[in-house]
C-alpha cells in the first residue's frame, strides 16, 4: 500500500503515513475494521505529530520562562518607584519641614526624587536660594539601606517601608523624601 500523499510504501492496515504525516483513508487500507485492529500504535499517530506535540510543549515553557523572567526585570525595585517630594530637613540638631522652612525663611524647599528601577532622578526648584536643575543618577535599595550614584559622588541613606520615605544625608543635611 502506498500513501495518497507523498507515494511512500506503507504498511498494510496504516492509518497514518510516518513520511509526511498524511491520513491514509481506510478504505485504501482493506476497509475500517482492518485499519483500526491491524495497524500497531505507532502507525496510529503520525510521526510528525509526536515531534509538534513535543515542540508545541517546548515552546510554550519556553514562553512561561521568558515571561517569568520579564515580570522580575520590569518589577525588579517596583515597591519603590513612585516620585517623592522633600517633606523634612534636618541640620546642626534642627529639624524644618518643607513648609516650616518656607514660613521662616521665605524660600520654597521644592525637590523631588524620582525612582524607576536602578534609575532616579533629582529635581530641584529653589531658585531663591540660587538652587536648581535635574540631574539623574543610579539609585540602588538592598534592604533599607538606600545609595544613590552619580559618578562623582555617593549618596546614602535609608528607606522606611512603613512611611514610604527615603531619608538620604549629604554633606551632614539629612533630607527625608515623602512618596506621593
Amino acid at each position: 500500500m502506498n500513501c495518497p500523499n507523498c507515494g511512500a510504501e506503507l504498511p498494510e492496515g496504516s492509518t497514518w503515513c510516518a513520511s509526511c504525516g498524511n491520513a491514509v483513508d481506510a478504505q485504501q487500507s482493506g476497509g475500517v475494521n482492518d485499519a483500526l485492529f491491524s495497524s500497531s500504535p505507532a502507525d496510529s499517530v503520525p510521526a510528525k505529530k509526536k515531534s509538534s506535540a513535543g515542540a508545541i510543549i517546548a515552546v510554550i515553557a519556553v514562553i512561561a520562562v521568558i515571561a517569568v523572567l520579564a515580570v522580575v526585570v520590569l518589577t525588579r525595585g517596583g515597591k519603590y518607584n513612585g516620585t517623592y517630594e522633600l517633606s523634612e530637613v534636618s541640620a546642626m540638631g534642627m529639624t524644618f519641614s518643607a513648609d516650616e522652612f518656607e514660613a521662616m525663611s521665605g524660600q520654597k524647599l521644592d525637590m523631588t526624587l524620582t525612582v524607576k528601577g536602578s534609575k532616579c532622578t533629582l529635581s530641584a526648584d529653589m531658585s531663591g536660594m540660587g538652587v536648581e536643575g535635574t540631574g539623574s543618577a543610579k539609585i540602588k535599595f538592598s534592604g533599607d539601606t538606600v545609595t544613590i550614584e552619580d559618578g562623582s559622588q555617593t549618596i546614602t541613606g535609608k528607606y522606611d517601608s512603613d512611611a514610604k520615605t527615603i531619608t538620604l544625608n549629604s554633606q551632614g543635611v539629612d533630607m527625608v523624601f515623602k512618596k506621593k
